[in-house]
C-alpha cells in the first residue's frame, strides 16, 4: 500500500535528528498550510514554513521522532528535542500532517508541551464552569465495538460511543493494562489501566463534550486534531496521538491543548535561553 503522508514525516523528521528547513519547504505545496497551535496566525506558502522550520531548529538542535501513524493522505507523529551531550529530553509535542494529489504537504497542525502544567486544577477550573450543568442520564444508543485500527478506534470512541451515552468505562476496556497516557496539562504521566481509569473518570461531568476535527489515517498509530465545547462555547482545541499495541489495545495517548495566550510566555523565554532544547532543564 502507498504511504506517501507517512514516508515524507519519516524522509523529513525521522532521520538523524537534523531538520533541514528548505527539504521541508520543497516538500510542501505552494499554498501549504501550516498550524503552530503555539502561535497567532496560520503560516502559508513555503517561505513562511522555511522561515518557521529554521527558527524552531537551530544549529545543533536534534528532533526525535518517537511514533508516527501510518497514512497514505493524512499522518502524525509523536516527537522531542534532544541536545547530543545532554542527558534528558527536551520539549515534547505532536504533529499532524496531509498531503494532496500530488504528495505534497498541504496542512500541518502542530502543537507542544506547556511549560508551566496546571495539573490538578484543570479539572477543577472546568469543573467550576459547568457546575450549573445537570447530568442527563442517557440511554446508550452505539453498539459495543472492537475497532482494529488506531483510526477506527478514535472515530468508535469520539464520534459513535461518547455521543451515544458510553461512560468512560467504554474507552478503558479498550486501553492496555500497561497503558502510558500523557496529558500535557499534568507534570507526569499516568500509568497503567487503573491509574487512567482514575484520570479519565476525574472528568466525566456534563457541559464538556470533546469534538474531532482531523483524523489521520493509519493501522496502530492515529494523530488527530480536536476542540472542545464547553457548555455550547468554543473551549480549547489540540491535538492527540494514539497508538495500539500488537493484541489491539490502546497502549500510548498523548494529549495537548493549545495555550489560551499565543506565543505562550515561558515557552518563548525557554526558546531563548535554550534554544536547541526548548525548555528550561531537560526531562529524565
Amino acid at each position: 500500500a502507498n504511504l506517501v503522508a507517512y514516508d515524507k514525516v519519516l524522509t523529513l523528521f525521522g532521520g538523524d535528528g537534523a531538520v533541514n528547513p528548505s527539504q521541508v519547504a520543497d516538500f510542501c505545496s505552494s499554498n501549504v498550510q501550516w498550524c503552530d497551535l503555539c502561535l497567532s496566525k496560520v503560516l502559508t506558502g513555503r517561505e513562511a514554513v522555511k522561515s518557521h522550520v529554521k527558527l524552531k531548529f537551530p544549529e545543533g538542535s536534534k528532533l526525535v521522532l518517537e511514533r508516527a501513524a501510518e497514512g497514505n493522505l493524512k499522518s502524525g507523529f509523536t516527537w522531542h528535542y534532544e541536545v547530543p551531550g545532554i542527558q534528558g529530553v527536551g520539549l515534547r509535542g505532536t504533529t499532524y500532517v496531509e498531503v494532496d494529489d500530488d504528495g505534497l504537504i498541504s496542512y500541518v497542525k502542530e502543537c507542544s508541551e506547556p511549560i508551566m502544567k496546571p495539573g490538578k486544577l484543570t479539572a477543577e477550573l472546568l469543573k467550576a464552569a459547568t457546575k450549573n450543568v445537570e447530568r442527563v442520564v442517557k440511554v446508550p444508543t452505539y453498539a459495543p465495538k472492537d475497532p482494529k485500527s488506531a483510526p477506527d478506534l478514535v472515530e468508535y470512541l469520539w464520534k459513535d460511543a461518547y455521543p451515544g451515552g458510553a461512560s468512560p468505562d467504554e474507552a478503558i476496556r479498550l486501553f492496555s493494562e500497561s497503558i502510558r497516557y500523557e496529558d500535557f496539562n499534568y507534570e507526569d504521566p499516568f500509568l497503567g489501566k487503573d491509574e487512567v481509569s482514575c484520570f479519565l473518570k476525574e472528568f466525566d461531568f456534563p457541559g464538556i463534550e470533546f469534538i474531532p476535527d482531523r483524523i489521520s489515517e493509519g493501522d496502530r498509530g492515529c494523530a488527530f486534531t480536536w476542540r472542545v465545547s464547553i457548555n455550547g462555547q468554543d473551549g480549547p482545541e489540540g491535538i492527540s496521538f494514539y497508538e495500539m499495541d500488537e493484541d489491539g489495545k490502546v497502549c500510548f495517548v498523548r494529549d495537548i491543548p493549545a495555550p489560551s495566550i499565543k506565543p505562550p510566555p515561558l515557552q518563548a523565554l525557554a526558546a531563548t535561553l535554550r534554544p536547541r532544547l526548548r525548555v528550561f532543564s531537560p526531562r529524565p
